[in-house]
């Protein structure tokens, strides 16, 4: 490890996240980019040290503040795997969030918040949140004037590195259901992970659920999820509608296949959400339009609610 001190050591903003703090560092030292603040031999000793995790990642991030010889305080900034796997959930002070409720790569970003003070937040990679919300306007992912994603590795905090725009310039839409939002913040406040399990439970099952037709917004996915967890019913009578007008694609309980749980599984409470469902569910007709299925074998147990022992029983009599 070569330890690189900055002239100019920057101090992490409240709510700052780990890749936007070392932009503005490098940035600050006028490097072009963290890799080129880092260097070549850093970048090597620091994937070797913390080999399978991303640069804004504990513990990579720890090795990082060392080479620059920052305060190690600073690691709070980065999110940590509750496990070494990378499917694993990332903690959020005493939560644990599903992997699969952070954004991809690619930064959100709120203008009017760049416009005020230059840093990208961490609350930001999450995906539930689409909107700022302090401003109320939707966040943006990518440059308004030449489209591409943004990348918080070279450059400017509040520039597109691809072709120099301003991001404080870019225009903003007014979002109608800042509601949602701030009840999401709600479950993270609480500390409850049970409560953000049941969130995580539904959003993931929904999302596999809905993609039978189409991809949800982001928008649609927190409001059927907040409907789910605040009126069970209303839901129910939502995704009936749902599977009745897409019922030639295929049966109900294969729609709802995302949902149907195994008994141990805490989440096996679906059973009186599916049932209430699939007695009130158009009658399946096969025909051109229908799709086809890879399912596995602990799928069609599932899908025949029968236990593990019954299930080998069947395959052994040839039913499979």
């Amino acid at each position: 490890m070569i330890t690189k001190g900055l002239l100019i050591k920057p101090i992490p903003y409240p709510e700052e996240s780990a890749a936007s703090f070392l932009l503005r560092a490098a940035q600050q030292n006028n490097h072009s980019s963290i890799y080129n603040m880092l260097g070549i031999k850093n970048i090597q000793f620091l994937a070797e040290q913390a080999p399978n995790c991303f640069l804004y990642e504990l513990p990579r991030f720890k090795y990082v503040l060392q080479v620059l010889d920052l305060d190690p305080t600073f690691a709070s900034l980065a999110l940590e795997r509750d496990k070494p796997t990378m499917c694993s959930a990332r903690k959020w002070g005493k939560l644990k969030i599903d992997c699969k409720l952070f954004k991809p790569h690619e930064y959100s970003y709120c203008p009017k918040c760049l416009a005020e003070k230059p840093f990208f937040k961490k609350l930001w990679l999450l995906k539930p949140i689409y909107a700022c919300p302090i401003h109320s306007v939707y966040l943006l992912d990518q440059c308004y004037q030449c489209g591409k994603p943004i990348r918080l590795i070279s450059g400017k905090i509040s520039i597109c590195s691809s072709c120099n725009f301003q991001l404080i310039d870019t225009p903003t839409v007014y979002c109608s259901s800042m509601s949602l939002i701030h009840w999401f913040l709600e479950i993270l406040e609480s500390d409850s992970d049970v409560f953000l399990l049941q969130f995580s439970s539904y959003w993931l099952a929904l999302d596999k659920f809905a993609k039978l037709e189409r991809n949800l917004t982001t928008e649609e996915h927190l409001e059927i999820t907040h409907e789910y967890l605040t009126d069970q019913q209303r839901s129910a009578k939502r995704l009936i509608n749902w599977i009745n007008q897409r019922i030639y694609l295929a049966h109900p309980r294969i729609q709802l296949l995302a949902f149907i749980k195994d008994r141990k599984s805490p989440f096996y409470c679906y059973k009186d959400y599916i049932k209430s469902i699939e007695g009130k569910c158009n009658e399946y007709i096969q025909s051109d339009e229908s799709k086809n299925f890879n399912i596995t074998y602990s799928q069609i147990r599932l899908l025949l609610n029968v236990s593990r022992i019954r299930f080998r029983t069947l395959v052994r009599g040839g039913f499979f």
